[in-house]
């Protein structure tokens, strides 16, 4: 995937920054690349996030009974993962939440089960956020609550990730859907949007 700064546009030269320098900076997807595409030449005016892999054979799908939990911490992201990782952490907090999405998505394909559920975590916080910009409230409330599961397994700080202050936000908003018993009931202005703190490691 592609990622352009917002701004970069323009004549003059530009300085080519990865991803983990400008997380917060204002990220603006690219049109989604062809095979063609992709063999030419990149604009030196984007900023380029380096192509997925070739996928891994398929990786079986445990539940979270049968994952061996003291594999949890144990993650290791290659160079190019870790651009992945921060690209989603500056979409998510620009309210991008799809393209947060997609771009953790490059990560957790490519790791077995037992050391992916952190970044299906993030994914299904970013799909709930997604589902809520379209009024979507019972997807909102399904993902956001499958999200605190699969994030509470993991250390308070997490990969450069503040997830205490996340999960924080997390369960205020699950309080309020409790609360209601109906996610319809709840006055879409008092859910708490968060930003994820992040601090490359």
């Amino acid at each position: 995937m592609l990622y352009v700064l917002a701004g970069a546009a323009g004549p003059g030269p530009t300085k080519e920054k990865d991803a983990s320098s400008v997380c917060g900076a204002d990220f603006l997807p690219a049109a989604r690349p062809t095979n063609a595409f992709r063999s030419k030449r990149i604009s030196k005016n984007r900023l380029s996030v380096p192509p997925p892999r070739v996928p891994m054979k398929r990786i079986p799908r445990k539940s979270i009974s049968e994952i061996d939990l003291r594999n949890l911490t144990i993650v290791r992201l290659a160079p190019d993962e870790v651009q992945h990782f921060a690209a989603g952490v500056a979409f998510f907090n620009d309210g991008r939440y799809w393209h947060a999405h997609e771009a953790w998505e490059e990560i957790w394909k490519e790791h077995p089960e037992d050391g992916r559920i952190f970044f299906q975590g993030l994914i299904q916080l970013a799909a709930g956020y997604h589902q809520l910009n379209r009024n979507i409230f019972r997807g909102f409330a399904i993902h956001i609550r499958q999200a605190r599961e699969k994030l509470a397994l993991f250390p308070r700080e997490f990969l450069g990730i503040d997830l205490a202050s996340l999960l924080g936000v997390i369960e205020v908003n699950l309080k309020m859907i409790d609360e209601k018993n109906s996610v319809e009931g709840i006055d879409r202005s008092k859910i708490v949007v968060p930003k994820i703190q992040y601090r490359p490691q």
